[in-house]
């Protein structure tokens, strides 16, 4: 007899399908801003804020002027972390 747990909650997959996308979408363009920008969301709803960082910075670092919006979800991952 097999049991099978599905306490995975759905919203969680539906961030980790998400993710995938944006992950794809990266890999297609490496340069497409929105996708590094969401993959960062992505990451900072399942808690993984060193990966948010980083692709927050990718986009800082393409971004020729300061974005009021991601300056505000660099600090949350830095207090965070």
């Amino acid at each position: 007899k097999i049991k099978i747990n599905f306490k995975i909650p759905i919203y969680k997959i539906q961030i980790f399908h998400f993710l995938i996308c944006c992950i794809l979408a990266i890999s297609l363009d490496r340069k497409y801003l929105k996708g590094y920008y969401r993959r960062a969301s992505a990451n900072m709803a399942m808690g993984k804020f060193k990966e948010a960082l980083k692709d927050y910075k990718s986009v800082q670092k393409f971004l020729k002027k300061t974005d009021k919006d991601l300056e505000k979800r660099l600090s949350e991952c830095q207090k965070v972390i």
